[in-house]
């Protein structure tokens, strides 16, 4: 995992996130026949997260933003 963040003002902030992460191939043990029992490869997905957290006074009244925008990237899923 990495991230980066950026205080834009007081009580503002901009952020990115990006993890990696796997799961580990192998045997299926529940085939019944040949085709079933073939071995399978590793799962693995890149994720990707941007999000802003502010504290806001729009006409006098305290408002809490936080918003965020998610993406995953599979490949080879099991």
């Amino acid at each position: 995992m990495a991230s980066i963040d950026h205080k834009i003002a007081d009580g503002q902030l901009l952020y990115f996130k990006h993890s990696r992460g796997y799961r580990s191939g192998g045997i299926s043990g529940r085939g019944q026949d040949r085709d079933t029992g073939t071995p399978f490869g590793p799962e693995i997905v890149n994720d990707y997260e941007i999000g802003y957290k502010g504290e806001l006074e729009p006409a006098g009244q305290p408002l809490r933003i936080n918003a965020a925008l998610y993406y995953q990237d599979y490949q080879d899923v099991q």
